[in-house]
């Protein structure tokens, strides 16, 4: 009963825990890139800074060779390293550049690397000029665009190397995580058949109780009444006699009910492929007499050839719960209908009664085992198996059974799948 739930309990775990390493591995790409990012447009700054108005590149790269990291005696030992560092990144760097007159032709390109042609980091400078940003990337390379009164110099830095490290890391982390995913996935395997186990247990235990009891009760109770009989034909009939068969009776019914729902609940199905609009039709015409009794018409609305693979007993034994139940709540005018269907792709049977409204409270309680609106019905054979016996079958069927009231109308709807 509980397999479901321990199923579900894993996917939970498992998938809030995918999502937390999906977000752990894409917050250190971000934060990762993000930082080398930045690094790449500050190397590229103070790479073109060192530009200066009427230069050509070779110049530029000249000058930048040239440049020394200056000696600031009152810095502190971390800024001068900082700067050691960040001048030592910008003598290492691979360099492209292409310088643009006003008229935005290109008049000079400085190509460091044999990585890209001279056509290559044309065009990829003037897809970086035509996005109209100061800097961004492009492919594998990081750009900026620096304005020297009307000249514009497009630099780029290669990243190639920087993100295959940023690659590395994350095929790194995803490896490590899926490690970490089996090995808790085990873990949460564990941890459900420790938290679900029990409650299997638990409820098997209940069911055999139940079970027990009914076949422990069925004895006693069929002595007391042959007992009753025999005693009758001594002394005569007498008011004592007759609440002893009377309460009898009524332990016999309970036996009854609390045995099949103990079959209902543990019992294989025997299940085939049957018409149930003929199981509907031949379940409910014999209770037409038992609504007339009460003062209601019993009306049918089957819809043909309606078939589903079902246990033949178990559906008769559905239908024959939900219209005596609807028959003994009638309250006031109206008909007692019985409705099959199709919906969605599954069978929609309905019963339905004119009677009170059942508080919403109570309706998330009426399938529970000797759970009772009127406490008084147990005096007239309902002792509250019924419901919980009819959403027995419902679920052995891979359906569900719920139930809604109105002012004017009660409707219970069964829902089975039609394969």
């Amino acid at each position: 009963m509980f397999r479901k739930t321990k199923i579900k309990l894993v996917i939970f775990v498992m998938v809030i825990l995918f999502l937390l390493l999906t977000g752990a591995v894409g917050m250190i790409y971000y934060t990762t890139y993000r930082n080398v990012y930045l690094q790449n447009i500050g190397i590229l700054q103070e790479y073109a800074s060192r530009y200066e108005d009427g230069m050509t590149l070779a110049q530029l790269e000249e000058a930048d060779r040239e440049t020394e990291v200056p000696e600031d005696q009152t810095a502190g030992n971390n800024e001068k390293q900082q700067n050691e560092n960040r001048e030592g990144r910008i003598q290492k760097a691979v360099f492209y550049s292409v310088l643009y007159n006003g008229a935005g032709e290109i008049i000079d390109v400085n190509n460091q690397s044999s990585g890209l042609s001279e056509e290559e980091l044309k065009s990829t400078a003037g897809k970086a000029l035509s996005t109209g940003k100061e800097e961004g990337a492009y492919g594998n390379l990081i750009y900026i665009v620096r304005t020297v009164n009307a000249q514009k110099l497009v630099v780029m830095v290669d990243n190639t190397v920087l993100r295959q490290n940023i690659y590395t890391l994350i095929r790194q982390t995803v490896r490590i995580g899926g490690v970490l995913m089996i090995i808790l996935l085990g873990l949460t395997i564990r941890m459900a058949n420790r938290l679900i186990d029990p409650l299997d247990e638990s409820d098997r235990k209940q069911k055999q109780f139940i079970s027990d009891a009914g076949h422990e009760l069925k004895t006693p109770v069929a002595a007391i009444q042959a007992n009753a009989d025999l005693l009758e034909q001594e002394i005569g009939v007498n008011r004592w006699l007759e609440n002893i068969r009377y309460e009898g009776e009524r332990m016999t019914a309970l036996t009854g009910q609390l045995l099949d729902l103990a079959r209902t609940e543990s019992a294989a199905l025997v299940k085939a492929v049957q018409d149930l609009g003929r199981i509907v039709t031949g379940a409910a015409l014999p209770m037409e007499s038992v609504a007339y009794e009460h003062g209601y018409e019993l009306q049918l609305n089957i819809e043909e050839q309606l078939e589903l693979p079902c246990d033949r007993r178990q559906m008769e034994q559905l239908v024959t719960i939900l219209v005596d139940n609807a028959i003994a709540h009638a309250e006031g005018e109206g008909k007692i209908q019985v409705s099959l269907f199709r919906k969605k792709g599954m069978a929609c049977l309905e019963v339905s009664n004119p009677g009170r409204k059942i508080p919403e409270e109570k309706c998330s309680q009426i399938f529970e085992r000797f759970y009772q609106t009127e406490k008084s019905r147990s005096e007239s054979g309902h002792y509250g198996l019924g419901l919980a016996i009819a959403k027995a079958i419902a679920v052995a069927h891979h359906g569900q059974i719920s139930v809604v009231s109105t002012e004017k109308c009660t409707k219970f709807i069964t829902f089975l799948p039609e394969k």
